[in-house]
């Protein structure tokens, strides 16, 4: 009996332990429109004394505000927990913070908070990061990869739009939107900025064979700037901006249209269009003297009837819009192979993620046995989002299958 609480005893001293590891477990909501009440927005950033920051925001309105004593109160907790990698269940830290907010906000009701936590042991790590809503029992649950290895890497630069004093919280900026952008190393004066002009093509269908495009790393400019100083890039392409220029890390930023990730204009409408049509359609529709009309012409033509077609519409581009949200990298999300299969087979049943891959599964399908999908994680100094599919030759007839679903007019969600 003693030696048996000397070995608990000697567990707890270890550290906690989750039930499985990470990898093993299902994690489909992370994808998922509406699996959560709240939908934070998360940044981490390093200081040169070896603390980090995660700062989060979200719109406080969505938490439950009940009344105590004659005031409306919303409560929340934030709770980093530490993992060496996806593939362990071992919890190497913990730290919760709860937050008190009084008085429902109005219309400016944008919440943002940062909290320091400090594992300057591990040069590259997970986090698992919870925003409990405690009024309503519900939470969401996010995890983030830290990197600690060196300071060219993305996490040591900071950048702010010109307006604001919180951090930016997305990679990508508007033609007229300024900002500024730091280093955690105080003695840092100067920035490069290596710019790419590139157009990149759709993602071709799972089944093919075809390679994908080598990306060049020879820069189409470069130029320096001066830390904390106004910037503003007008030029639609891929900013990667460097500490040292002798290695390929830095922090990257994208100019893509203005409504990014929102779709606004009849060609941002129009290139999702060719992962369903076939090239004559396509080619149609782009020469179209209204290009607008041609394609709900065209959504028309599949739905037999407008409030059918506007229940396609919606769903097609909200899958659109959304793989933008979750799977940009170098190039828009929509553009890359998970959005691809996003958009056409919709959400997976089953998403788990390990260090280097993410595997879907499409387990409630009218096939004999359900779909998998690797996804393989690459190595980009533009991106740490950045997944290409292991393409095989047996995904043809799903393809096909589910393409000409959407065509008969519904809507594919396995």
């Amino acid at each position: 009996m003693k030696n048996t609480i000397l070995l608990l005893f000697v567990f707890l001293l270890c550290g906690c332990y989750s039930s499985s590891k990470i990898s093993n477990r299902n994690l489909a909501f992370l994808y998922g429109p509406n699996t959560s009440y709240l939908n934070p927005s998360f940044k981490v950033s390093h200081s040169s004394e070896g603390k980090s920051l995660l700062h989060f925001k979200f719109d406080s309105n969505d938490l439950l505000y009940m009344k105590e004593k004659e005031v409306f109160e919303a409560n929340f907790d934030v709770t980093i927990e530490s993992y060496s990698s996806f593939e362990s269940k071992v919890v190497l830290d913990t730290l919760t913070k709860n937050y008190n907010l009084k008085n429902k906000p109005g219309a400016d009701s944008d919440l943002y908070h940062f909290i320091e936590f400090d594992n300057a042991s591990l040069s590259s790590y997970l986090i698992k990061v919870t925003i409990y809503d405690i009024n309503r029992n519900s939470k969401s649950i996010s995890y983030i990869d830290i990197n600690k290895g060196n300071e060219n890497l993305p996490q040591f630069f900071s950048l702010k739009l010109s307006d604001s004093n919180i951090p930016l919280f997305r990679n990508h900026i508007a033609s007229d939107e300024t900002f500024v952008v730091s280093h955690a190393n105080p003695e840092t004066e100067r920035l490069w900025v290596r710019y790419y002009n590139r157009r990149f093509p759709l993602a071709a269908p799972p089944h093919s064979q075809k390679g994908a495009q080598i990306f060049s790393f020879i820069s189409d400019s470069t130029f320096s700037v001066e830390v904390n100083s106004e910037l503003n890039f007008k030029k639609p392409g891929i900013y990667h901006i460097q500490k040292d220029t002798l290695q390929k890390n830095g922090v990257t930023l994208f100019r893509l249209h203005n409504d990014f990730p929102n779709l606004t204009a009849a060609n941002q409408l129009l290139e999702p269009l060719r992962y369903l049509t076939t090239r004559e359609e396509y080619k149609n529709i782009i020469e179209s003297s209204n290009k607008r009309s041609a394609i709900d012409a065209y959504w028309l033509q599949l739905a037999g009837s407008k409030e059918r077609a506007r229940f396609l519409i919606k769903n097609y581009y909200n899958r659109v819009q959304t793989s933008n949200q979750f799977f940009t990298s170098y190039l828009e999300g929509w553009k890359t192979d998970r959005g691809l299969i996003y958009i056409v087979f919709g959400v997976p049943s089953g998403i788990y993620k390990s260090s280097d891959s993410e595997v879907w599964t499409y387990a409630n399908t009218s096939y004999t046995s359900a779909i998998n999908f690797t996804f393989k994680k690459i190595s980009n100094p533009f991106s740490t989002n950045d997944y290409v599919l292991v393409r095989k030759p047996e995904y043809e007839f799903e393809w096909y299958k589910a393409v000409e679903t959407w065509r008969k007019g519904r809507i594919v969600n396995l």
